[in-house]
C-alpha cells in the first residue's frame, strides 16, 4: 500500500519536549490516555535522537511531560514518591 493510499490521522497531537535532545516532538494520546484511564503510562521513541521516552499527558498544561525511560524507572524503584532515593 502507497503512502497516499493510507488513512490521514486527524487526532489532535500536544507538544512535549525531550528530555535527551531538547527537540520539540507532538504526540497524540494513546487510547488509555484519551479515555483518561491512564493519562501518565505512555511511552515512546525521540524521532530526532531515538531515546525511549516515558510519556505522562499533563491535562492543565495540555502537553505531554517527557522523561527518559531511565529517569522514569529510578523513580519506579523508589516508590514515585521519595524522589528516588
Amino acid at each position: 500500500m502507497g503512502r497516499k493510499d493510507q488513512a490521514h490521522d486527524t487526532r489532535p497531537r500536544y507538544k512535549g519536549i525531550c528530555p535527551a535532545c531538547g527537540g520539540d516532538l507532538y504526540i497524540c494520546k494513546s487510547i488509555a490516555q484519551e479515555i483518561g484511564l491512564a493519562p501518565f503510562l505512555g511511552h515512546g521513541t525521540c524521532p530526532k535522537c531515538g531515546k525511549f521516552l516515558h510519556l505522562a499527558f499533563n491535562e492543565e498544561r495540555q502537553e505531554f511531560d517527557c522523561e527518559t525511560w531511565e529517569e522514569y524507572m529510578k523513580k519506579a524503584k523508589g516508590g514515585f514518591g521519595d524522589n528516588g532515593n
